[in-house]
């Protein structure tokens, strides 16, 4: 018995120190490098506003025709329920 109790010390003393070991350093991060102002694209502030209203000018259009294309298909429902 005093055999088995000595092994199992030597157990948990092994395993008491693995636990308390030092954990391994991180890998280095990598970022990314950063971009000129070059790489970022050509287009300046103004042409991205230019392109910004244009594409919200266009929703606003195709917003206007899905309604006049459903008060035209309202209309003709109408008719032929009559």
């Amino acid at each position: 018995m005093p055999r088995t109790i000595r092994l199992t010390a030597a157990l948990c003393a092994t395993l008491a120190l693995v636990a308390c070991a030092p954990p391994k350093p991180p890998e280095e991060e990598r970022r990314p490098a950063p971009q000129s102002q070059s790489d970022a694209g050509s287009a300046s502030p103004s042409a991205i506003v230019e392109h910004a209203t244009a594409y919200k000018d266009r929703a606003r259009e195709a917003v206007q025709q899905a309604g006049e294309a459903a008060d035209r298909e309202r209309a003709a429902a109408d008719a032929a329920a009559r």
